[in-house]
């Protein structure tokens, strides 16, 4: 991977901080004319750059696609899967996590007919899943499901 030198200031004077992919050297932000935490803090492994340490919701520069793990990248969040109501798309790359048709709760795709589960916690909202559809009333000869 690529090493870049960063300035960094402190104080009046500045230093050179070397910032590593993956191993971003992260230093808090503080005022001028004070000493910062010159400790090092690592990224979560699915982020490529942070603003926080080891915190894989709150990311810099998208996910880390060499871990051997797929991150979807969803805001700034680099998450294994991705939340209810959205499904990781892998192309075009990089992958993200996407929005689900609103009829779904689950899906692997973003049309209507890609739902793999409904939403049920709402009776008067509740849909029931047909052929991966989420309809609010079975077809006529289908009973709903129970």
């Amino acid at each position: 991977g690529t090493t870049l030198v960063l300035d960094v200031k402190i104080g009046c004077d500045y230093f050179s901080a070397v910032r590593i992919p993956r191993s971003f050297i992260y230093y808090p932000t503080w005022p001028d004319n004070q000493i910062p935490d010159r400790e090092v803090h690592l990224c979560h492994i699915a982020c490529n750059e942070c603003d926080q340490p080891e915190d894989q919701t709150r990311c810099s520069n998208g996910c880390n696609l060499s871990t051997g793990t797929t991150y979807y990248q969803d805001g700034q969040s680099c998450l294994a899967t991705c939340p209810n109501k959205k499904y990781g798309r892998m192309t075009p790359a990089p992958p993200i996590c996407e929005d689900c048709d609103g009829t779904c709760f689950t899906c692997d795709g973003n049309n209507d007919d890609d739902c793999l589960s409904c939403e049920t916690s709402d009776p008067s909202t509740r849909r029931m899943l047909h052929l991966r559809k989420c309809l609010t009333a079975c077809p006529t000869s289908w009973g709903p499901d129970v």
